[in-house]
């Protein structure tokens, strides 16, 4: 019996749906039924039920996957010892899912870091929405979650933060700014208000799906609203660009200063605002009952590291 089978298997239960699970591996569906079909055969009973909604397990089928999630677990500690205990150290790669500020801020330090004390391990970063990057942890299509949260995002912490499934924890907090253009009135200001941003006859972004409109949900209960026409752009790179057109002002985490252009050259200031406590929470995430193999405890050690560097 091959391993593999094992986690295609596991990813089948977790997605409930051949097409899905085959998108999350990476593979066909044909392949799929036929990894089902040969473990099945093996096994001598039936793993799977099929139906016009989807598929479930059958109660044989849920006993074997509970029991490989064990199985696959020592099998991973096995490895990582002789990994650890081999000439050459440490090695393996990690799958580091990041919203798109982290991504561009945290993990080029973390890569230089590995790069130098753990030339065996390989790092792949990618920036996706945490509602996508929840979905590849799942999958195991990353190791390591990166996300970025704020007020609006309650529910979906408050459901993270109860769920065992998984680990969660905050290891930075930071203030939101508002980034104007230099040839903005407000510019000058050292401090600005909500009321300043809502009256500035601009729109605004303040999330991190860089989506601009005049309207503040979060902040109904400070000031009415308006309401005006919403668009949205494909990153915050093209957000803060449209910023220094002086078309927009954009109300970002603090980190978004970081390796900026249009903040390095003068053409975009960035502000406090006085009188909201909007705060940007950044949060390490990974699967509870998956085994964290050494590698994986590496690399949060130095993204760890490297946010602590960032803050200092």
């Amino acid at each position: 019996m091959k391993t593999e089978h094992l986690h295609s298997l596991r990813i089948i239960a977790q997605c409930g749906s051949l097409n899905k699970a085959a998108k999350a591996l990476y593979t066909s569906q044909p392949a799929l039924s036929a990894i089902v079909s040969s473990l099945e055969k093996e096994l001598g009973a039936p793993l799977i039920e099929r139906s016009k909604s989807g598929i479930t397990l059958t109660e044989f089928g849920k006993q074997v996957v509970e029991d490989s999630e064990e199985v696959l677990n020592y099998i991973s500690h096995w490895n990582d010892i002789a990994s650890l205990e081999s000439e050459q150290g440490p090695s393996g790669t990690v799958r580091i899912g990041t919203f798109n500020m982290a991504g561009d801020v945290i993990c080029p330090s973390v890569v230089a870091k590995a790069f130098d004390r753990y030339p065996n391990i390989s790092i792949e970063c990618c920036s996706i929405p945490h509602y996508n990057l929840m979905e590849y942890l799942n999958t195991d299509t990353l190791d390591i979650g990166v996300l970025g949260l704020s007020p609006i995002n309650q529910s979906f912490i408050e459901q993270i933060t109860k769920d065992k499934h998984w680990q969660f924890d905050i290891i930075y907090k930071e203030d939101y700014k508002a980034f104007v253009s230099s040839d903005h009135p407000l510019a000058q200001e050292k401090e600005i208000t909500i009321e300043d941003i809502l009256n500035s006859g601009l729109p605004f972004v303040y999330n991190l799906t860089n989506s601009f409109s005049n309207e503040f949900p979060y902040l109904d209960d400070i000031i009415p609203t308006h309401s005006s026409k919403n668009f949205k752009l494909n990153s915050y790179t093209a957000a803060m660009k449209l910023v220094a057109l002086n078309k927009a002002i954009a109300l970002y985490p603090d980190i978004a200063r970081e390796n900026n252009y249009y903040i390095t050259t003068g053409k975009i200031a960035s502000l406090t605002i006085s009188d909201t406590q909007f705060i940007c929470m950044h949060c390490l995430i990974s699967k509870r009952n998956k085994y964290c193999s050494s590698i994986e405890r590496i690399v949060k050690k130095l993204i760890m590291e490297a946010y602590s560097e960032f803050k200092n």
